[in-house]
């Protein structure tokens, strides 16, 4: 007869794991259960049109000026931080300023910090007395802000971390943290975070909840489905990011501080729901010492390309702890605005480009059977060359003032002819309106008899075995590659290309390296089977307006015989430290 105990024990063993794997089996299952559910798609819909969001960074880590992460660099004890409380006094904090200057910068929603790592909460809250409430301002700014942004059509969201560096049962503990782990009990800590997550929902009904700290496994798979469960219950129209939890999905990803590449896409090749979320410059909360910040061309530029990818952008601000948004910071918001009041049309619901490369600097956006093309330089010969489309083009202009243009059909390419004026130096719009959804002809570029050809970053396919971040930039009146250092050694810049009649061509590249900065860097360049190995040349680091670079430089010659080819040049070695700045590699008809 088997032992009572071991039954017993098989049995809760048994118990146990067809827990997990009934949670298991909820979390891992395909997304089309959880859609169902929670009617995802229906959702979501308003946050891949909305594109443009405001994060706020604000907590008692705004008095220290260095970062939302000050407790954690400074190694401060939780009692020590706590101090900060009795100091906190936003005086100048006008919750009506800050919603309209968010209104008018053209985001559609905002995102505030209702708990960070530092465990402060910055609203009215019955489970700790850490908050708000108990500092010489004591009132309620989440609650307050909500209020001003609902007013004026904003969307609001709201952050919650995980990670909780004061609450005396969250585990595991900081490094330098001196109180004992052993007391700790992570079920009072997960009730607390429930309780909260289910306070601000009740509270305030946000349309984000907005997670992070995810990342020390707080959860299991079945306390991620409770969590879930809960949350929908209280609010079926509810999105929620990919932070909760390890074990969960969430309804869209957040690439932080970066855009991707190419965007972001399932197994299957089905696009994701992403936001990247960015600072103006080196931090997410207020540092007064802080002199780096994006341009406002910079980050209208970043908003491009980021809805030219499918994504929203949710670009952070960090208030003083007085309440004030920094003017580096509103001036930034305006100028954004500025542009969105002009050429909106080409971002609120948008989709991605149809156009896998452009063969000018900029980005492309969509909308149901318009193309919107975003130019960030124009070519010196105002001619916008736009890859060809199977559709009819019923017409072609300026987004701001509805200038007609005029267009052509040549060298597979849709050419049209720009004003000879100057337009908005942060990028203008083109938008062509076609007879249909816009559907992109694949094509290579044709060469006449002794036409020099000229391979530039704008038109580069760019490889690379593993995720990449080249990409171009404008410097005065050069697109340069940037980021090909020791991080992106493996990538090869690609063109296919086709000549009409044979001929031998000189070969230029016009690219540099520093000069005596952990040795020469070997290079190849690659046309069809035939390749040439050259040395990057050195150039000082900053000369003149050049960054690197003077003229193009020879590096050999080749015969080619009429018909299709490709040409690729890549890195042979690129030690830690190394970088090149590219501009082209030019084909120029030899004179013999």
């Amino acid at each position: 007869m088997m032992n009572p105990q071991r039954i017993l024990l098989s049995s809760l063993l048994l118990s146990f794991l067809l827990s997990v794997l009934a949670a298991d089996s909820i979390i891992a299952a395909d997304r089309s259960g959880l859609d169902n559910y929670y009617k995802y798609e229906e959702r979501i819909e308003w946050f891949k049109d909305v594109k443009f969001g405001i994060f706020i960074h604000w907590g008692l880590y705004s008095q220290v000026g260095y970062t939302e992460w000050c407790q954690n660099h400074f190694e401060m004890q939780a009692e020590e931080y706590s101090n900060l409380m009795s100091t906190f006094n936003p005086v100048d904090y006008k919750p009506d300023e800050w919603a309209e200057l968010f209104k008018n910068s053209g985001a559609k929603y905002v995102v505030m910090t209702s708990k960070h790592h530092e465990g402060f909460s910055m609203y009215d809250t019955e489970f700790s007395n850490y908050n708000i409430m108990n500092s010489p301002y004591s009132k309620d700014v989440l609650g307050i802000l909500n209020g001003e942004c609902t007013k004026r059509g904003l969307k609001f969201g709201i952050y919650y971390s995980i990670m909780d560096w004061h609450h005396e049962d969250y585990l595991p503990r900081r490094y330098f943290d001196e109180r004992s782990a052993a007391s700790a009990d992570s079920g009072e800590y997960k009730a607390f975070f429930k309780n909260q997550v289910g306070e601000l929902l009740d509270k305030y009904n946000p349309a984000i909840m907005w997670f992070d700290g995810e990342w020390e496994n707080t959860h299991d798979s079945l306390e991620t489905v409770e969590l879930v469960d809960m949350m929908f219950r209280k609010n079926p129209s509810l999105i929620f990011n990919n932070r909760l939890s390890r074990h969960g999905y969430g309804d869209f990803k957040t690439p932080e501080n970066e855009v991707p590449p190419t965007g972001l896409f399932k197994d299957d090749g089905t696009p994701e729901v992403w936001e990247t979320c960015s600072t103006m410059g080196e931090g997410w909360g207020y540092d007064p010492f802080a002199n780096y910040f994006y341009s406002s061309r910079d980050l209208i530029r970043m908003l491009i390309d980021v809805c030219s990818k499918g994504g929203n952008l949710l670009l952070n601000v960090g208030p003083t702890p007085q309440g004030e948004i920094r003017s580096e910071h509103r001036k930034r918001m305006e100028d954004i605005g500025k542009w969105l009041d002009k050429n909106g049309e080409s971002i609120f619901g948008s989709r991605p480009s149809v156009f896998e490369r452009l063969p000018f600097y900029g980005k492309s956006t969509t909308k149901g059977n318009i193309v919107f093309l975003h130019v960030f330089m124009p070519p010196k010969d105002n001619i916008l060359r736009i890859p060809l489309l199977e559709n009819e083009i019923i017409s072609a202009s300026l987004l701001e003032g509805n200038t007609e243009l005029d267009y052509v059909i040549k060298n597979n390419q849709i050419q049209v002819q720009l004003p000879n004026i100057s337009i908005d130096e942060n990028a203008f719009v083109v938008k062509l309106e076609l007879d249909g959804k816009p559907s992109v002809i694949t094509y290579t570029p044709r060469f006449g008899k002794k036409e020099t050809m000229i391979f530039d970053g704008t038109a580069a396919e760019i490889i690379s075995p593993q995720r990449h971040t080249i990409e171009n930039i404008q410097y005065y009146d050069k697109i340069l590659i940037k980021n090909w250092n020791e991080d992106n050694s493996d990538v090869q810049l690609k063109w296919d290309f086709e000549i009409e009649y044979d001929g031998r061509y000189e070969i230029m590249v016009h690219c540099a390296s520093e000069k005596k900065l952990r040795g020469e860097i070997d290079a190849i360049v690659a046309i069809d089977t035939s390749k040439i190995k050259f040395i990057i040349i050195e150039k000082p680091r900053w000369t003149a307006t050049n960054k690197l670079l003077y003229e193009p430089y020879n590096i050999g010659e080749i015969f080619m015989k009429s018909g299709k080819h490709s040409l690729y040049i890549q890195a042979d070695t690129l030690r830690k430290k190394q970088s090149i700045v590219f501009k082209d590699v030019q084909l120029i008809p030899a004179r013999h």
